[in-house]
Parts: structure tokens; sequence; C-alpha cells
């Protein structure tokens, strides 16, 4: 059992518990901007019509091509994200037989 591979793939680096705060309020804020745009597009889908509403869709200046754009987004990304990660975990291990 001993002569069995180790495979540690993942490299880390520990951050300080600022910069940990620091990521936590960006990606906090960041969904938070993301649940309010759809909160708007909602509540206009469903007619769901108050000041506040229409102030803010105004505001955001949305329409349904916002929808495509943002569909299409993500999907690159998480297309992106995952040939990167395939090819990235192919490579490093090409690198640990080596």
């Amino acid at each position: 059992m001993e002569n069995e591979p180790q495979h540690n793939f993942v490299i880390r680096r520990k951050l300080s518990p600022g910069r940990r705060i620091w990521h936590f309020c960006l990606f906090a804020l960041l969904w938070a901007t993301v649940l309010f745009v759809f909160y708007v597009n909602y509540g206009f889908i469903f007619d769901l019509y108050t000041d506040n509403l229409v102030t803010y869709y105004l505001l955001l200046n949305l329409d349904y091509g916002f929808y495509y754009g943002l569909l299409g987004t993500v999907l690159v990304f998480a297309l992106g994200t995952t040939i990167f990660g395939f090819y990235r975990i192919k490579q490093m291990r090409r690198n640990q037989e080596k």
C-alpha cells in the first residue's frame, strides 16, 4: 500500500483572514446584485407592478434580450471552465507521471 501513487492535484495557499473576508463580501455583493436583477425582471414577467419595481426596472434598463445575453454568457463561462478544468487535470496527471 505504500507504493500507491498519491494524487495531489490541487495546490492551494492559505489566505489571510482579511483577504478571506474581502472575498466573501465581494461574492455576497455579486450574488445580491444578481438576485436583485432577477427580482426586478420576474416582477415584470408576472405582472407585479409597483412604483419601486418600475423605478428599478427603468434604472436597470432591462429587456428580454438581457436574458439571452445572460444565458449566453453563463453558458460560455461554464463551457470554458469545464474545458479548462479537464485540460488542467490532464496536464497535471502528465506532469505527475514524469
